[in-house]
């Protein structure tokens, strides 16, 4: 299984909660297959949201869970970003976890 901290991530500009990141390659979702072009972060991380999650070998898909609880959108929206928009995501997630540092940086 693959690890999140086998590859390096975005660094992201982190401002107040909530925050717009632009997607780069918009998606059709919904009922309505409205087209989305961003993602909004509607919450910090919190404690309860790592519960299950062993950060020193943190998954994709723990990744793809913690950005569905950070965005409010259903894992299955999350899934359906483009890699180089899932990153940025990852790399907000990242950031929440470690103060701003990369994952493996001490």
């Amino acid at each position: 299984m693959s690890k999140i901290n086998e590859i390096n991530l975005p660094k992201v500009e982190i401002k107040e909660v909530p925050f717009d990141i632009p997607l780069s390659s918009p998606i059709q979702w919904g009922k309505d297959n409205d087209s989305i072009d961003k993602v909004t972060i509607e919450n910090k991380l919190k404690a309860k949201h790592l519960k299950n999650v062993n950060t020193s070998s943190i998954s994709f898909g723990d990744m793809n869970m913690l950005c569905s609880k950070m965005t409010g959108r259903p894992l299955a929206f999350i899934e359906e970003l483009d890699m180089e928009d899932v990153m940025k995501l990852y790399g907000v997630v990242n950031h929440f976890l470690l103060g701003g540092r990369q994952i493996g940086e001490a």
